[in-house]
């Protein structure tokens, strides 16, 4: 896990990162990062600080995270039916 969020912290400040289709599910607006988590959604600063985990649903995959054009919503994949 840590690794992941060296390369994600590493591509955003390079500013590189804005939508990765293959590898790691991940996007960047500004200097936020969301990602997926061990089947979760997560959001962290670009520096690595203020980790939070959005959706926390056990028994559900989410996947495949991207941040609207905007910048103000995220969009994601779901097993939930």
């Amino acid at each position: 896990m840590l690794r992941k969020k060296s390369l994600l912290i590493f591509l955003a400040t390079a500013g590189v990162l804005s939508t990765v289709g293959a590898g790691p599910a991940a996007a960047a607006v500004g200097d936020q990062i969301v990602y997926e988590c061990v089947g979760d959604i997560c959001v962290i600063n670009a520096d690595g600080t203020g980790e939070v985990n959005l959706t926390n649903s056990p028994g559900w995959e989410e996947y495949d995270p991207v941040w609207s054009p905007d910048g103000a919503r995220i969009a994601f994949t779901s097993t939930r039916r």
